[in-house]
């Protein structure tokens, strides 16, 4: 029988204006849609669990889990026509470890789809529309912890105007 653990990621956001000359940018906005949550997880070190665009589950999880769903953020109140940096980054808190993959959405140009801690250079479009993120990727167990209850682990979003 395998014991099974709750997994939500909550975010730590980060707002940064590079130094420019005037006229001033937009301070943006990172507006939580949706919680990234992996539903349960078998507790032992070793395990691990993977989340996709989809909120499709694999590996040591519960795919039965009502909770599963991606992480959604919404970049707002952007310039027209900037460029800015988002950086999304997972953590490791010592029991468990998150690595992200994250879809963008509504930029004019750049990726649409960018790897853990790996900076995406995008540019807004010519109103400032807002930029969708979809968060998700794979979480696994580094230490053993305890099964029945919520255990979380931080991902960060840093965007930066260029």
């Amino acid at each position: 029988m395998r014991t099974r653990i709750f997994v939500v990621l909550p975010m730590f956001l980060s707002f940064h204006g590079a130094a420019a000359p005037l006229p001033m940018l937009a301070m943006q906005a990172i507006t939580p849609m949706a919680g990234l949550h992996f539903g349960s997880i078998v507790p032992q070190a070793g395990s691990s669990c993977s989340i996709n665009q989809s909120s499709t589950v694999s590996g040591d999880c519960d795919i039965s889990d009502g909770n599963i769903r991606t992480g959604q953020l919404q970049i707002s109140d952007l310039s027209s026509d900037s460029d800015i940096q988002i950086q999304v980054t997972g953590t490791d808190n010592g029991q468990l470890r998150f690595v992200s993959t994250t879809d963008i959405s509504g930029a004019v140009g750049g990726p649409s789809t960018v790897n853990d801690d790996v900076p995406a250079l995008v540019t807004t479009d010519g109103t400032g529309s807002p930029i969708d993120l979809i968060i998700y990727g794979q979480i696994s167990v580094v230490s053993n912890i305890s099964a029945g209850q919520s255990h979380t682990v931080n991902y960060n979003v840093s965007v930066t105007y260029q």
